[in-house]
């Protein structure tokens, strides 16, 4: 089997449109609806709110990973990095809640900024802060495959298998020029 890295193609990821209207249609439906929710809720709500949809977003994607955080430390963390007062302010012990709140505020910041190496960096030291054994903030290193593995010792199942780091930053470099000339506006914007 060949990944994505070592097809023909890579990275200029297609898709036939076809396949995907009707759910692009219901996605439109939804966040039509949800937009106008939204619209509707107080103004003193919506940073609650705000905070309620990054801390489901930075629990969920942290359990993806195996890292099972505090709510309650993530959720202060975000009202830190977003402004917003709280009347007892919790330490935050946990550098991984700090990380992965710094993260999703920056994120949602940064979303249009043109994806850049410098970016990518910034967003990995974010998410690693306070772990010694990543060198957060560059490529990874090392002849040892990067590999998604499932199953007991013995009776590994591998997933994916990442190119091998000495050519991670060649591939990152192809895929970061495809993504920003494939953004709306970019010189090979994806049309829907």
């Amino acid at each position: 089997m060949s990944y994505n890295w070592q097809q023909k193609g890579w990275p200029e990821f297609q898709f036939t449109p076809g396949l995907i209207e009707d759910i692009q249609l219901k996605f439109l439906l939804k966040s039509g609806k949800s937009n106008g929710q939204y619209a509707g809720i107080p103004a003193e709500k919506k940073d609650q709110l705000l905070v309620d949809i990054l801390l489901s977003e930075a629990i969920k994607t942290s359990e993806i990973e195996g890292e099972f955080l505090s709510r309650v430390d993530v959720m202060s963390s975000l009202k830190k990095n977003l402004g917003i007062h709280e009347e007892q302010p919790r330490l935050v012990k946990d550098h991984r809640a700090k990380g992965i709140a710094k993260l999703m505020v920056a994120v949602r910041q940064s979303w249009q900024e043109p994806l850049s190496e410098t970016l990518l960096f910034s967003w990995h030291e974010m998410l690693m802060e306070g772990n010694r054994y990543i060198q957060a903030g560059k490529w990874r290193s090392g002849t040892e495959p990067m590999q998604v593995v499932s199953g007991t010792i013995g009776k590994e199942i591998v997933h994916f298998e990442a190119p091998p780091s000495y050519r991670v930053s060649m591939e990152m470099d192809r895929f970061i020029i495809w993504f920003n000339a494939t953004v709306p506006g970019g010189a090979k914007q994806i049309l829907n």
